[in-house]
């Protein structure tokens, strides 16, 4: 397996701070999965459309955030069917999520990598525009073996807004300098450099090495289990830092 290093920002060459805290993706990243995006986002233009037939398309935007502000335009009209549009939303999103999780598994190195982490003492956090009930199907012991768990159901910003990473470094009490985010697209990347942290890409999703170059990451490695190697080797990966607050 091998690490990648760039030559983005946290990626450059020379003493770098130690890693007190790791926040991870969860599919692909942590579990393989198979959550069909290209029906979910079908699925969820439809009932949009079934609301505001009119509210432009998707394009690029991410399902989640365009059917928000299809809701949010409903709310501007003071109309009461905003909530209603919210609520066939999630149940259509989370309809595929479970389907998903059913036939989901956590990759072999998820468990001894977290266990292995924490009994370094460095912050273990796991975020995810996925809902809870989903990756508690996939790794049910989850919360045990990470310090922080975040699904969307616990923000008001899922990522790649800053504020789904910042809100697990503030339950550690970790600082962005002395974090990484680690996940398999670049949508994790973006979430990692609007909260300030290093980044890192892992190859066990569907993006490429270019795709992670090209966004900025820090690190690119074959998996999460090779890159935290690699750091733990370098090493970046303070031992027993003492000062975060562990929640497990």
């Amino acid at each position: 397996m091998e690490t990648f290093a760039t030559d983005a920002p946290h990626g450059a060459q020379g003493p770098q701070p130690p890693i007190r805290c790791v926040i991870f993706d969860f599919d692909g990243t942590l579990a393989r999965t198979s959550i069909d995006f290209g029906k979910m986002k079908d699925d969820i233009t439809r009932i949009v459309r079934g609301f505001l037939p009119d509210h432009p398309a998707p394009g690029t935007t991410p399902a989640l955030e365009w059917a928000h502000d299809a809701a949010m335009r409903l709310d501007a009209g003071d109309s009461p069917l905003g909530e209603l549009l919210r609520t066939c939303v999630a149940a259509a999103i989370r309809h595929i999520e479970m389907d998903a999780a059913s036939r989901g598994e956590p990759f072999a190195f998820t468990r001894p990598m977290l266990s292995q982490l924490r009994g370094r003492g460095v912050g273990v956090a796991i975020i995810t525009r996925n809902c809870t009930e989903a990756v508690e199907t996939v790794l049910p012991d989850a919360r045990s073996l990470a310090d922080v768990l975040l699904s969307r159901d616990d923000v008001r910003n899922v990522k790649p807004h800053p504020e789904h990473a910042l809100a697990a470094m503030a339950a550690l009490g970790a600082l962005p300098a002395h974090t990484i985010v680690v996940g398999d697209h670049p949508l994790d990347i973006e979430t990692g450099q609007r909260a300030g942290t290093a980044t890192a890409g892992v190859l066990t999703g569907n993006a490429s090495r270019e795709q992670f170059l090209a966004c900025g990451a820090d690190l690119i490695a074959n998996d999460a289990a090779a890159l935290i190697e690699t750091l733990a080797r370098d090493g970046r990966l303070a031992t027993h830092p003492g000062t975060l607050r562990h929640c497990g």
